[in-house]
């Protein structure tokens, strides 16, 4: 587990809005340690909770947790910002193991954008969603999915349905009708502009 980046939690004692923003004021980020018995109320330095913050993909990515001397994985769940700073304000964060089944909402890429024909004849890469719902054990967790544009003409759609998940991923409430992307055509110019190269 060495070359997992690592969060270093501390216990916390007290609990409810007074303690959470003393914990704040002490230059901590309170949170909730859940996967365990009990969930645990824990806290992080702000300092180093923010630079993992600042990374792509904090939800994506399975971390070292270390507590009272123990170390085990764990994967940031949820983080409450200030909606004007968008500091943290208190995280969950979960206790894996390898074979725990676990529900994400994992980024899409896509690449080949330079041999796409559609993009390449003035065509708009139009993105309905840019996540998908996926369940699957802890081991197979990714940062993100590729789609792949190579060879996609103008017009063409693509359905969650249409998509072949990597190995060891499964679909998660996600309606599988939905569009994910469009190549939308190029815009046409007016009438006049139109009439105006016709009689030229």
């Amino acid at each position: 587990m060495s070359s997992l980046p690592t969060i270093e939690l501390e216990l916390r004692d007290q609990t409810g809005k007074g303690a959470a923003r003393s914990a704040r004021r002490s230059g901590y980020v309170p949170g909730t340690l859940y996967g365990q018995k009990e969930p645990v109320n824990v806290q992080v330095l702000n300092s180093e909770f923010i630079k993992e913050m600042k990374k792509p993909g904090i939800f994506m990515r399975t971390f070292n947790v270390k507590l009272n001397g123990k170390t085990f994985k764990g994967l940031v769940r949820d983080i409450d910002r200030d909606r004007v700073s968008e500091l943290p304000l208190h995280f969950d964060i979960q206790a894996i193991e390898d074979q725990t089944m676990v529900r994400l909402s994992v980024p899409l890429r896509f690449i080949n954008r330079e041999k796409c024909p559609g993009l390449k004849r003035g065509g708009v890469l139009s993105v309905i969603h840019h996540t998908l719902n996926v369940k699957c054990l802890a081991k197979n967790i990714v940062s993100f999915i590729e789609i792949d544009l190579n060879g996609a003409p103008v017009g063409k759609s693509i359905r969650f349905s249409d998509l072949a998940l990597p190995e060891g991923m499964k679909f998660a409430h996600q309606r599988m009708q939905d569009t994910v992307y469009t190549i939308v055509p190029p815009k046409v110019k007016g009438k006049d502009a139109a009439a105006e190269e016709g009689a030229a």
